[in-house]
């Protein structure tokens, strides 16, 4: 029986010390994360770090920050309804957006308005290509359409020097980046993104070639941005 005692007593204490043991180390990988985040900060924190402030927005969409791609496009001269719009369908996922970066436009509408009227505001630069084929080509499309092939001319919704119409919540493009240019004009095409008014641009995307497409691209980004 004493034996017996033994043995169970062994087996309690063996199981106890095992699971402390386990706790202790969990805790200490816990707290070896949490010294890491504030030692070196990841893109994510950074961003959720500034939510009273544009500062977040700028790590991805500032042409200066190390963070900037330029497939993320550039928010600076955009028409502030047009930004509130797109951060609205981001919201509700009718513009969709990987799912790692959701929580970074979750906000609540008086600061979407806010950020908005911020980047409206701030100055262009222009982002010239170099292909001088590609601008002819691109100007052709930009400027007169193609009947033949039933593509409407840019400049009419979008404007002969790419500013947009603000009341009609049109983007501007000039000041844009050519590889955000191309993957929109790509999202539209294969209905990735289907956030525009009355599907227009989904209808001209789809006469749109991969020629076509890198041709406007190089010379939307020649439009004057002032």
């Amino acid at each position: 029986m004493n034996k017996k005692l033994v043995v169970i007593s062994c087996f309690i204490i063996s199981v106890s010390a095992l699971y402390f043991n386990l706790l202790s180390d969990r805790v200490i990988a816990q707290n070896a994360s949490k010294a890491t985040d504030k030692g070196t900060p990841t893109l994510k924190n950074k961003l959720l770090s500034a939510p009273q402030s544009t500062d977040g927005c700028q790590q991805c969409h500032s042409t200066s920050s190390q963070y900037f791609q330029e497939v993320n496009g550039v928010l600076s001269g955009q028409h502030a309804n047009y930004l509130v719009k797109q951060l609205s369908d981001m919201q509700t996922q009718k513009r969709r957006l990987p799912k790692d970066f959701l929580s970074f436009h979750q906000m609540p509408t008086s600061k979407m308005k806010s950020y908005a009227t911020y980047f409206t505001q701030q100055a262009k630069t222009t982002l010239s290509s170099n292909s001088v084929d590609n601008i002819a080509a691109g100007k052709q499309l930009y400027n007169f359409g193609n009947d033949e092939r039933k593509i409407p001319a840019c400049m009419a919704c979008h404007i002969k020097n790419g500013h947009g119409i603000a009341e009609a919540d049109i983007p501007a493009l000039n000041g844009q980046t050519n590889a955000y240019i191309q993957q929109q004009l790509k999202n539209f095409r294969s209905g990735r993104r289907s956030n525009d008014k009355n599907n227009l641009m989904q209808n001209t995307a789809v006469r749109l070639t991969d020629q076509d497409i890198t041709a406007l691209a190089h010379y939307i980004t020649t439009l004057d941005a002032r």
